[in-house]
């Protein structure tokens, strides 16, 4: 149907996810990590399928949960607490729950993902992993105005456009 009206769409899913500047590198930057670098390899691609960082400061774990909030504009987020003050944090955007054990081998005392299953926020409260669980759609959503950026630059007589449509389904009360 969007060809046969002219319009061509980019889907670019999990490879947009592990690219430089791609979706956990603008994750990254939307939580103002620093020092930001692979936590795992992909091992079919040799590219980073989470990444690691440091804070700008040492976090409590529900003031890290609110500020992740706030920073990707969540509705609403389920968190565990780990019991510990925060300056390294794991991410995945997306369902990268279960790379939550690897941040936690690294030394990290959070992991944000998109979303997790009960079993592994369980792990992740027995291992002390405070593991905040924002929403597929928040975690993920943080790639499309810079990419429409970059694809506005490289391409200036092109018109992208930022779906209106796309939105976590997800409610919260």
């Amino acid at each position: 149907m969007l060809a046969q009206h002219g319009i061509a769409a980019i889907c670019a899913h999990t490879n947009l996810d592990m690219a430089v500047g791609g979706v956990n590198s603008c994750l990254a930057e939307c939580l103002e990590l620093k020092n930001v670098r692979m936590l795992k390899e992909y091992e079919m691609s040799g590219l980073p399928e989470a990444l690691m960082g440091e804070t700008s400061r040492e976090y409590a774990p529900q003031e890290f949960a609110e500020f992740v909030k706030s920073a990707l504009r969540c509705d609403g987020l389920r968190y565990t607490d780990g019991g510990h003050t925060i300056s390294h944090v794991g991410l995945c955007s997306g369902g990268g729950a279960d790379l939550m054990y690897f941040a936690a081998e690294h030394g990290c005392q959070a992991f944000v993902t998109g979303e997790s299953k009960h079993n592994i926020l369980l792990d992740a409260e027995n291992k002390g992993m405070t593991m905040v669980d924002a929403g597929h759609f928040y975690t993920e959503d943080v790639v499309i105005l810079p990419l429409l950026r970059k694809l506005e630059k490289q391409f200036p007589n092109i018109r992208f456009m930022k779906s209106k449509q796309m939105h976590s389904p997800a409610k919260y009360i």
